[in-house]
């Protein structure tokens, strides 16, 4: 074994630095493949998330409007004229914040689709314990109990 040079490192002094720029490169790989992975699962999940929103309203909307039909053939006419248009044109001019907001009952986000309901001029609701049964009463404008 030589003595070294003054500024001389040993061989193994430099396989470990060598060894260490590998495994930075490696790691420098690794990262980039990691970010391109996540952005592409966002990109993935974003273009689901979008169909599956696509295709429920659409299945929703569908069922909405049979059971909007079935549900003002069986109403005596006393109370169809209670009715004063501004549900059915709410759900003919604003069918999507409606569905939003029945998709946020469904899957049982209330405070969501209250906030929601609100954020689009629609009111809150009072609940009044009468004798233990609770009723509500709703109104073209908003909500009351009875």
């Amino acid at each position: 074994m030589q003595p070294l040079q003054k500024g001389e490192r040993p061989e193994s002094s430099r396989l470990a630095d060598r060894q260490l720029a590998e495994l930075q490169d490696e790691l420098h790989t690794v990262k980039e493949k990691r970010d391109t992975a996540k952005k592409n699962y966002h990109e993935f999940t974003e273009k689901n998330q979008e169909q599956a929103r696509m295709r429920l309203t659409d299945a929703v909307f569908g069922r909405l409007v049979v059971d909007v039909r079935d549900l003002l053939a069986t109403m005596l006419p006393m109370q169809k004229a209670n009715l004063d248009g501004e549900f059915l044109t709410a759900i003919a001019e604003q069918p999507n914040d409606i569905l939003k907001c029945a998709m946020y009952l469904f899957l049982g986000f209330l405070d969501g689709a209250t906030q929601f309901a609100r954020s689009c001029g629609g009111g809150g609701a009072t609940i009044h314990s009468h004798g233990g049964a609770r009723t509500m009463k709703m109104t073209a404008a908003s909500p009351t109990a009875a």
